[in-house]
């Protein structure tokens, strides 16, 4: 199945020019998928089986919109002179660049083609206008010199974190490592700029040597190596952050995942750091191969508001949670069961201010960043989204986060390129500790666990997570889809008094635990010696929060989000 996959995928590629700028953009629409060799029926032939098998434990339908777009379509745009950079199965496009404009009356009356839209005013997915773009890792600040490390790990603790221990340790990772929740089975699809000395640099070498390391591969310019060491070292040290494994010096959040590599963003020109909207065209073709190879988190540390081109820039009213290109492929790799992490962005001290696509998406995660003591980071780009929703959804550290860079050497830097991959690690962590829960679930309980949870704001949203308080919310039983309940608790949410009635024949409830979000209890009662199957119990002794409530039964405890109002 594989190797049919990257058969496919490398047809692909044999039509695709280098991403570098060869006239101005353009985005061609097909009108069908007429005529497909693949069928939603035999969903093999394009998917993988890992792909395949995210789809069904999530209930999610293989879709006429994951059909590969017609090649011989494609091969008919090339004729007339199209240059092919990107291509969309999701939204049955090629991103293309024409040198001739006089090609386009031609290309228009294929009868096949809905329509061909330049990449400016209206130059998206759908129709829009003001596009802007710009990757804003271009304000990231690194210290390159080798930081010594002075943090000792807790007796306590699986890892020695090193230099990474305060990053981990401020959203309770540590917790979920300590029980063997390192990312196992789970595949992240890194989308950046450059992967300079991946294959090389020791703090990569576990990842290597145990085959975690799935791929990778260019959208940029087809072929090109993202190892080499002149290519970007961003994507370098995003993926540090997750996947190093240097006991003592740095540990990641997430270093017995595994990785797909994807160049997406063209950092290395020509020339130099040009910006151009095709980017979030190779983006949108990254994220669709990361679905298709079966990954389960996407960790994107780029994001665009502006280009040189000011007819392609984005506007504030374009941050409306499914309007540019990329967002709207954020969202739509959402709804393919993926868990999509994106950097808020490093706008917070410019005039723009604002997050950047794609985290205004409303499936995706945004990360803002916070220092090491937990404190709103200036530059961390701000919300709320422009349709008033909270944004960033979450923070994490971003102000001196531990990295590796290309150098091999362990690291200081700052951006929200960091504290996205703190979190998506961490994330993929927390879903191997319940893979029956889907991506929705995964996400609720991250944000249900952050510290403002009950008071977001528009600077780093519903705060810093715990992942032992989310661990303890994806383990209630509401979230569990398809599972039988043992009891039934309403009203909920209630202001006054919930009742608890046992669904289990011949079973009892034996006793009740009210317990806040860290699990600490605060209400204890025993009915063991009554066998009752109904319980009352007023609640105008607590004060309006989420509360967790577990249920013994004669089978064992069940537990459930409480919410008083």
């Amino acid at each position: 199945m594989k190797q049919l996959l990257f058969t496919l995928f490398f047809i692909s590629l044999a039509i695709l020019t280098s991403g570098q700028p060869l006239g101005p953009g353009y985005v061609i629409h097909f009108t069908d998928k007429n005529n497909s060799p693949y069928t939603i029926a035999n969903p093999s032939e394009f998917l993988s089986e890992a792909a395949i098998d995210r789809r069904n434990r999530q209930n999610i339908p293989i879709q006429m919109d994951d059909i590969p777009v017609n090649q011989t379509y494609l091969q008919a745009i090339t004729t007339p002179g199209a240059q092919i950079a990107a291509v969309s199965r999701w939204f049955n496009t090629a991103a293309v660049w024409i040198q001739n404009p006089n090609i386009i009356p031609g290309l228009q009356a294929l009868p096949f083609v809905s329509a061909v839209v330049p990449m400016n005013g209206n130059g998206s997915v759908k129709s829009k206008s003001n596009w802007k773009s710009k990757p804003f890792f271009e304000n990231e600040m690194y210290d390159l010199s080798f930081v010594q490390n002075s943090s000792k790990a807790l007796m306590t603790d699986y890892y020695n974190y090193g230099s990474a221990s305060n990053q981990i340790q401020m959203v309770n990772g540590q917790h979920l490592h300590n029980q063997g929740y390192r990312g196992q089975g789970i595949a992240i699809a890194v989308l950046d700029a450059g992967f300079s000395n991946v294959d090389i640099i020791p703090a990569f070498d576990s990842l290597r040597a145990h085959g975690r390391i799935l791929g990778a591969l260019d959208f940029v310019q087809p072929g090109n190596n993202v190892y080499q060491s002149s290519i970007h070292s961003h994507g370098t040290m995003v993926l540090s952050t997750m996947g190093a494994n240097l006991p003592g010096l740095m540990v990641g959040t997430a270093p017995e995942a595994s990785y797909w590599l994807l160049r997406t963003e063209d950092a290395n020109g020509p020339p130099g750091n040009s910006e151009y909207l095709m980017e979030e065209y190779f983006w949108v073709a990254g994220a669709e191969f990361a679905d298709s190879v079966g990954v389960w988190v996407i960790n994107s540390s780029l994001g665009y508001y502006e280009f040189d081109d000011p007819a392609q820039n984005h506007t504030y009213a374009d941050m409306d949670g499914n309007s540019t290109p990329i967002t709207m492929c954020a969202n739509r790799a959402a709804s393919k069961g993926i868990f999509v992490v994106n950097s808020a962005g490093n706008e917070g001290s410019s005039a723009w201010q604002y997050i950047i696509a794609p985290s205004d998406g409303n499936q995706v995660m945004a990360v803002g960043a916070v220092n090491a003591s937990g404190n709103y980071a200036g530059f961390s780009s701000i919300g709320p989204s422009a349709d008033g929703r909270v944004k960033p959804d979450i923070a994490a550290q971003g102000s001196g986060t531990a990295i590796v860079g290309s150098n091999g050497n362990v690291s200081n830097g700052s951006g929200t390129s960091f504290s996205s991959p703190v979190l998506a690690g961490m994330a993929a962590c927390l879903w191997q500790s319940n893979m029956n829960l889907n991506r929705v679930n995964v996400y609720e309980a991250i944000v249900q666990s952050g510290s403002q949870y009950q008071n977001p704001d528009f600077l780093l949203g519903y705060g810093i997570p715990d992942f032992e308080q989310a661990q303890l919310l994806m383990n209630s039983i509401e979230m569990l889809p398809g599972r039988k309940h043992l009891i039934n608790v309403y009203p909920n949410p209630s202001s006054t008094f919930i009742r608890i009635e046992c669904n289990q024949p011949e079973s009892a409830i034996h006793r009740i635990v009210i317990s806040d979000i860290s699990g600490k209890a605060l209400i204890i009662e025993d009915y063991s010696q009554t066998n009752k199957v109904t319980v009352e119990y007023g609640l105008t002794e607590l004060p309006a929060g989420l509360y967790l409530l577990r249920v013994d039964l004669d089978s064992g405890p069940e537990t459930i989000k409480l919410i008083r109002f």
